[in-house]
């Protein structure tokens, strides 16, 4: 029997993820006006203000804007409830067009026309609501409209062309965005461009266009924090343009890696994506994050307490559990409940044995803080999130739910909380070596050896620094007891004791010059033979640079290989 693999071909069993996917490539996002900062509303006023004319009443907007859910609260829509809602938003607008022919404005209720007609044929898939689509974005583009208003038709007119199949991807995406500013493109159009390119399996345009759009702050563009927290997320962007499973399955690659999806070992967050949130303690006061962190390191963990009691024993497990692997780091943990009813949080704290700081989010599910973080499914697996002590998001991981390979989401989960902290660890004294701070170094990696935790992925690595921060001291013999053990902790932790990777051909070439340092020329010449013969083995099989069994492992191999390879490199070239 064929090895299904971790389940991933199962998530489109799975009715909210199918919504998300559903609700982006129909284009809500793209009428969405919710959670607007001030400066994005300031922003957007070139867009929503009327040429000329009489505008359409403010209550007949509301009405229909009220049509269109918003997330997490719009992936939990039954099908009925998200067709009848399309259905009521395309007669609602239809009337209002008919209504006000000549309010200036009429192009935001043809362009939520457009949306619905969208919706209602994704899910009747009858082809007349996509022709009457088509009709109305035809008829949008002729008038005359604000910058950024034709985003919603040029989207809709770009999806039948890709339906027809009669230009290709690339000349209608370009298209699109060419039509509004090229290189100085609005955002609505780059994000349509990114979920059209995903619709059109064209790998690269979505890369191209998910980078630009990293670029943005989320303060200036709540109306795509959809889109943002979608192409963030390691889960999405792992699993997007996979082929569907064939006869034997995944791929040996495919389901040991996607424990680094979890982990984000090998895809760190933006350094600048800062979490800034009010929560209400249980005693009423405020906890105001970042400036309430006293400038720690921290976790929070979002969870929503679930709708069914058969849950709950579930649900406090996972948070136990995650709360503890923070505690058992030294890392103050916050437990954000989305949830207002405190005599329920109560006792869901009590019964995880109050081990951590509750709290709860005003609103619950509908605070802007869920849209922008992307918290899909915490009723189901906790959100948890690693934060720098200015708020900064170091790790993050969503609500999707799937088996892993050897483990369970839970685990796989639980494990990376411990990782991610000790990896924060280690960039420190990383930073001082890149710096020069070699005695620095030594003492921070030192703090962290041997590790709290029972397998330390960063061991390995942690030990090679040893030794260059030895070899910048001159401290040649503790700079080879350093990389021996380097070399063994990674042979180790290796599966059958595997040893070859581009860490470890770094590691011979670093415990080469040690030796000629030394003056055992001999040993060092054949320690660089060793490394310059797998070197060019691994330039030949790329592949096998970071071997499937470390991801077996949960290891996220490769991640300071550069780093430490500059490292060696400058002193190399210091003592030349």
């Amino acid at each position: 029997m064929a090895d299904p693999g971790p389940g991933l071909g199962k998530w489109l069993d799975d009715e909210r993820y199918v919504a998300q996917l559903r609700s982006l490539f129909i284009g809500d996002f793209l009428v969405a006006e919710a959670g607007a900062s001030r400066a994005a509303k300031g922003r957007q006023a070139s867009v929503a203000a009327p040429l000329d004319g009489a505008s359409i009443a403010e209550e007949t907007l509301q009405a229909i804007q009220s049509c269109f859910v918003l997330p997490p609260l719009r992936y939990r829509l039954t099908r009925e409830a998200e067709v009848n809602g399309y259905r009521k938003a395309e007669k609602l607008c239809a009337a209002a067009v008919k209504r006000h022919p000549a309010a200036a404005d009429r192009w935001r209720v043809r362009n939520r026309r457009i949306i619905a007609l969208m919706g209602m044929w994704n899910l009747a898939r009858e082809p007349r609501h996509l022709e009457e689509a088509v009709k109305e974005a035809k008829a949008v583009l002729a008038t005359e409209l604000p910058s950024g208003a034709d985003v919603v038709a040029r989207f809709c007119l770009a999806k039948d062309a890709l339906r027809r199949g009669d230009t290709d991807p690339e000349t209608l995406l370009r298209g699109l965005i060419d039509a509004n500013g090229g290189d100085k493109a609005a955002a609505t159009a780059l994000a349509a461009a990114a979920v059209l390119a995903i619709e059109a399996n064209a790998e690269a345009l979505y890369q191209e266009y998910r980078q630009r759009l990293l670029s943005l702050s989320d303060e200036d563009h709540p109306e795509l924090w959809p889109v943002l927290s979608f192409i963030r997320d390691r889960h999405h962007d792992y699993r997007l343009f996979w082929g569907n499973l064939g006869r034997w399955g995944y791929t040996r690659e495919q389901r040991y890696k996607v424990r680094y999806v979890i982990s984000g070992g090998g895809a760190p967050q933006e350094s600048s994506r800062v979490l800034v949130a009010r929560l209400k303690g249980l005693d009423g006061q405020e906890l105001r994050i970042p400036q309430d962190l006293a400038g720690k390191m921290t976790g929070i963990v979002f969870v929503e307490p679930p709708e069914e009691e058969s849950d709950r024993g579930i649900c406090v497990r996972r948070l136990k559990d995650f709360a503890d692997q923070f505690s058992k780091q030294g890392v103050p943990v916050i437990g954000a409940f989305l949830s207002e009813d405190i005599d329920t949080v109560k006792a869901l704290v009590e019964d995880c044995g109050g081990s951590f700081r509750a709290a709860m989010v005003p609103g619950g599910l509908r605070n802007p803080l869920v849209r922008r973080l992307g918290i899909l499914s915490a009723d189901r697996m906790p959100n948890p999130f690693l934060l720098h002590g200015d708020g900064t998001i170091a790790w993050w991981v969503s609500g999707l739910t799937y088996p892993v390979e050897l483990t369970s989401m839970e685990g796989a989960v639980s494990a990376s909380i411990g990782i991610n902290i000790e990896k924060l660890r280690t960039d420190r004294a990383f930073e001082a070596l890149k710096q020069g701070g070699f005695k620095r170094a030594l003492l921070l990696l030192g703090e962290r050896l041997p590790p709290k935790l029972a397998v330390d992925p960063w061991t390995a690595d942690r030990l090679q620094g040893c030794a260059l921060a030895h070899m910048g001291l001159n401290n040649w013999q503790a700079a080879l007891t350093a990389i021996d053990a380097a070399i063994a902790e990674r042979k180790r932790a290796s599966r059958h004791g595997a040893r070859l990777s581009l860490g470890t051909v770094e590691m011979h070439f670093a415990k080469s010059t040690v030796l000629k340092r030394l003056g055992r020329g001999q040993e060092a010449e054949n320690e660089r033979a060793v490394a310059e013969r797998d070197l060019a083995w691994l330039e030949r099989a790329p592949e096998a640079k970071y071997p499937p069994s470390y991801a077996r492992n949960g290891i996220p191999v490769g991640v300071y290989d550069d780093l430490l390879k500059k490292v060696r490199s400058a002193l190399e070239d210091r003592d030349q």
